[in-house]
């Protein structure tokens, strides 16, 4: 799911509901890999970033 809004994001934008849900998700993504991978969620958010990009 947050590949494919970001996807969208990059190619058309998102809806405000679209958004929401989009930084929701990512939120969610991001602090599930911090956990995973026992490390702080501004590098998990970095990598996720990266990854999008």
């Amino acid at each position: 799911m947050v590949r494919n809004l970001s996807l969208r994001d990059q190619s058309k934008g998102l809806s405000a509901g679209e958004k929401s849900m989009f930084v929701k998700a990512r939120s969610v993504l991001v602090s599930e890999l911090s956990f995973a991978l026992d490390v702080p969620e501004d590098d998990a958010l970095g990598e996720v970033e990266a990854r999008l990009s």
